[in-house]
């Protein structure tokens, strides 16, 4: 206790009878009218059953704060996994969209090669077709993995 100062403190003793039992001292000066210390008064309350509750309630607002963490963690991962399944099937639509015009393209192209063509016409025509039927064949691969992925 600080000189002339009121001071309380938490103990706890092990007793064979008893175990754990917690105590607060509460200790303060008794003055005289002239202002020396004259005395001290002291109390001593047991309070474990206080303090088993005050640890139960911190241990419940931890496993409380863990929960919480981990549901945040979870509803951030749902979101990521629902964003991926939109974007996926954005992707899919797309393709399914562009691959029907390109298919068309491509199958013109083929049919023009039937017709009177100089060289280079025969040529510019083939890289057309080529290149045509690589980018189906991209767009089968992105539409291949999306149903794989999903």
């Amino acid at each position: 206790m600080e000189k002339g100062v009121a001071a309380k403190k938490e103990i706890t003793f092990e007793t064979e009878l008893f175990g754990f039992k917690t105590f607060l001292i509460y200790v303060e000066p008794v003055f005289s009218k002239a202002g020396e210390t004259i005395g001290v008064n002291y109390m001593g309350m047991e309070i474990t059953d206080q303090v088993r509750k005050r640890e139960r309630m911190a241990k419940l607002r931890e496993e409380i704060a863990v929960q919480k963490a981990k549901e945040t963690e979870l509803n951030k991962t749902i979101h990521i996994t629902e964003e991926t399944m939109r974007a996926k099937q954005m992707l899919a639509t797309m393709s399914h969209e562009i691959r029907s015009p390109l298919s068309g393209v491509v199958s013109m192209a083929e049919i023009l090669t039937t017709t009177k063509l100089d060289k280079e016409q025969r040529q510019l025509l083939d890289v057309m077709i080529s290149s045509g039927d690589l980018v189906l064949q991209l767009i089968n691969d992105i539409l291949d993995l999306s149903k794989v992925e999903s």
